[in-house]
């Protein structure tokens, strides 16, 4: 069965290389080169657009969810504690366990 698969698999590609021929398309290994190279431009730049999207997208969302949350920090921090050294100490230990969440 896999040999008759086979078969049916180069039958269907001679017959496609065939139909390129006849289209005008006179060395077929160039036409594959040509779209490899197409397609790898392609690719490049739609993995250029993703990494930008990404980029923008992580930014935009550290700035909604952590900008309202640092500036009430801040204000807390004013407001309750007078102590300088317990503030840092209290930045430290706020910033280390946000980073490890």
């Amino acid at each position: 069965e896999k040999e008759k698969e086979k078969e049916k698999d180069e039958e269907f590609i001679n017959e496609a290389n065939q139909e390129q021929i006849e289209q005008g398309s006179m060395n077929i290994e160039e036409d594959y080169e040509y779209d490899m190279f197409d397609m790898k431009a392609k690719h490049h730049q739609q993995l250029h657009q993703i990494s930008n999207l990404n980029y923008f997208f992580r930014k935009a969302y550290g700035l909604m969810v952590a900008l309202p949350w640092e500036l009430t920090f801040e204000l807390v921090m004013e407001e309750k504690m007078e102590n300088v050294t317990h503030q840092v100490l209290t930045r430290f230990i706020v910033s280390f366990l946000a980073t490890i969440v």
